[in-house]
């Protein structure tokens, strides 16, 4: 992201007008005590290729120079409106930032999040595909304290948009676009200091509204270092609230039975890492039924773990993969005196299974050799939309080396919203009568016998036209041959 600070280490956007009276999106950034990051989120939004858009932000009783810095955006921005409140905390700034908003769609950041380019270009697409009536949940990138990249990328899960699915955990990021109407007034519960983003989604699902998630990374996220375990123990109490809320709600509550010792053990593990080894009988004690464990929940807790070390150590820098064998190294003595001691070595082993490149897991070795072959190609269709497209993707869009490359996307199933999500030319080699020049596919879809026979149908050949990064199965390909036809 390009660095327009002064050297006061204040930012001097330029001026821009509105493309129209009304701006499509509000964003509401609740501020306190953010001098030190907020210019880099602000300046996140003017670097947007999207426009059209209005930041209602909230300074939350700063008493540092953040009011002075959103006054310097505001005063060169007429997009930047400033509201001004003794400290209430998060929930309140955030809906007090809302009333104020006059679009039809609101978005939250917080004051050190940072928005890439095409975030809001690829949340309105989207949305606009789902015609305004779905929360649009983007992937986000996890930031150190000083705002480093560390290449760990996490992407939003919501097979089923109800409260069973999310009652285990919140898995949506807090800057999903959703509609105003959908939110309603004051969505978030000004008596809960944490888990509000959690609280929302819930209610949102329990009220049946629609969700559509992005395998996209378009934000950064920023770890922080202070107050973890502080911060988990007031987090658990929220916890235990949003969960005696929300549990009569459920529908299937004999498949949740797990669900506080899943909580017990995540928070418990950041408190582990943030030096607080006694924190987790404490979470034990404040979530009935925690102390429950069956070997064959030791997956779940071990994913649980490794994102809370993650959640950790990743604001100093640190990640899984290169840092996995130290971080195992400090949980085992936690977990064998933790109230799971009788199935810590299940959940070991399922950490040490837990691939090191969580982010990685196409080896796109064979996508480069194919490319040297064949340098006079300059157009990559990316052949199936599922969880490896469109990581595959994410990844191709942010590796400089291959920008030269224009990627498309085609899908013999998906529907409009799929597309939109990418912003990618289309395209349907059901219909090529012959192969087109300079162009390479990649088949994706583990099950990829259909894909591979229709790019055999128009003259592809396997490992010089096309290219399986799924598993290959047998008998996937078809030799060409006259009267193949195209659907």
């Amino acid at each position: 992201m390009p660095n327009r600070r002064n050297p006061d280490g204040l930012s001097t956007p330029s001026v821009a007008r509105r493309e129209a009276d009304r701006p499509d999106v509000s964003v509401v950034i609740a501020c306190h005590n953010a001098a030190h990051t907020v210019s880099e989120t602000l300046d996140s939004l003017l670097d947007q290729t999207f426009q059209n858009w209005e930041a209602v932000c909230v300074d939350d009783g700063s008493t540092d120079g953040t009011a002075k810095i959103l006054q310097r955006f505001a005063a060169c921005d007429s997009r930047f409106h400033v509201l001004r409140l003794a400290h209430a905390g998060q929930p309140a700034a955030k809906n007090a930032g809302l009333r104020q908003g006059h679009a039809p769609l609101a978005m939250i950041l917080d004051a050190d999040d940072v928005a890439y380019p095409d975030a809001l270009e690829t949340l309105l697409r989207v949305s606009t595909a789902a015609g305004h009536r779905a929360v649009v949940a983007p992937g986000y990138e996890l930031l150190t304290a000083s705002g480093r990249s560390l290449g760990v990328r996490r992407y939003p899960e919501a097979p089923e948009f109800t409260v069973d699915a999310l009652l285990p955990g919140n898995r949506l990021s807090p800057m999903a676009l959703v509609p105003t109407t959908l939110l309603g007034a004051d969505p978030f519960d000004e008596t809960l200091p944490r888990c509000i983003d959690w609280n929302v989604w819930l209610r949102l699902a329990h009220e049946g509204a629609a969700c559509i998630t992005i395998p996209r990374s378009l934000f950064g996220y920023r770890l922080h270092k202070a107050s973890l375990s502080h911060n988990a123990d007031r987090m658990i109490e929220c916890v235990r609230r949003v969960l005696d809320r929300w549990t009569p709600h459920t529908r299937r509550p004999e498949r949740l039975s797990d669900v506080p010792a899943r909580l017990a053990c995540r928070y418990g593990a950041i408190a582990m890492a943030s030096g607080d080894e006694e924190a987790v009988w404490r979470y034990v004690a404040a979530l009935p039924g925690a102390e429950t464990v069956a070997a064959d929940e030791a997956p779940a807790l071990a994913a649980g773990i490794c994102g809370s070390l993650q959640f950790v150590r990743g604001a100093m820098g640190e990640t899984w993969r290169h840092h996995g064998d130290e971080w195992l190294y400090c949980v085992e003595p936690w977990l064998r005196e933790s109230p799971w001691s009788n199935v810590a070595d299940d959940i070991l082993d399922a950490l040490r299974a837990i691939p090191r490149d969580l982010h990685a897991e196409l080896d796109l070795a064979s996508l480069d050799a194919l490319l040297r072959r064949r340098p006079e190609c300059r157009r990559l269709v990316i052949y199936g939309l599922g969880r490896n497209g469109a990581r595959l993707l994410d990844r191709l869009r942010r590796d400089c080396r291959r920008k030269n490359l224009e990627l498309l996307t085609a899908d013999d199933f998906a529907d409009e919203t799929a597309f939109a999500i990418h912003g990618l030319s289309r395209e349907d080699p059901r219909r090529w009568s012959s192969w087109p020049k300079n162009t390479l596919a990649v088949v994706t879809p583990n099950d990829n016998r259909a894909l591979c026979r229709t790019l055999a149908c128009a003259g592809g050949r396997e490992n010089r036209d096309f290219l399986i990064l799924g598993p290959a199965r047998p008998a996937a390909c078809v030799t060409p041959r006259e009267g193949c036809a195209v659907r």
